[in-house]
């Protein structure tokens, strides 16, 4: 799965989440932890044992299970190393779309405080995207892996938004007006992080 086609899935998902979050009846954090974890982690537990599972088989013994790596993997620390930096733990076994999963897990545990805590969806929009340029302000400075979720949840939340726009009657009609915001977020965003890569180039460093 290439990360263009993740952008997409990102973008679903923060419309699926928002959509059935916003019709469930229970909305306690416990509530919306279970699921979370159940839509995340039942479907991990089989995944990572099959990548060693298929690992051992294609060296024709039984590898060395890399606890370490396994461990950050479940941590949903995981990320794929050949094309960024400040990488924590690769995917388990190189089974590289486990990279999204990680995102994924944030994205949930970052949703739920901001709804609570944000009620205007429009403050709640501005507060991730301003989120966002600033988290891409400081990985041009320092990358690492929290400012990497915290730019990626500027796309995720636009699904979000969309969600919040088909609640609110505007269905069928998007306007570009109506998403002006978070398409000027996640613009500057890539402006910054574009100018990062230009001014690494002009120095003579690897990206």
């Amino acid at each position: 799965m290439g990360q263009e086609s993740v952008i997409l899935f990102f973008l679903l998902s923060g419309f699926v989440i928002d959509y059935s979050f916003s019709k469930s009846q229970d909305q306690s954090f416990s509530s919306y932890f279970q699921k979370r974890f159940f839509r995340l982690y039942i479907p991990l537990i089989f995944v990572l044992p099959l990548g060693y599972l298929i690992a051992s088989d294609n060296q024709s013994q039984l590898i060395n299970p890399d606890w370490k790596s396994l461990g950050l993997n479940l941590l949903m620390v995981q990320d794929i190393a050949s094309v960024k930096p400040a990488v924590l733990a690769r995917p388990y076994m190189d089974n590289l779309p486990l990279w999204s999963l990680s995102y994924e897990w944030w994205f949930y545990m970052l949703f739920y405080p901001i709804v609570t805590y944000v009620k205007s969806p429009e403050r709640q929009s501005q507060f991730v995207w301003i989120l966002g340029v600033v988290s891409a302000l400081l990985y041009a400075l320092h990358p690492n892996a929290i400012l990497r979720v915290l730019m990626y949840l500027s796309i995720w939340w636009l699904g979000v938004q969309l969600s919040q726009l088909y609640r609110n009657g505007n269905r069928g009609v998007l306007t570009v007006r109506a998403i002006a915001f978070p398409l000027s977020g996640i613009a500057a965003s890539t402006a910054i992080l574009l100018f990062q890569c230009w001014m690494t180039k002009l120095q003579g460093q690897e990206l």
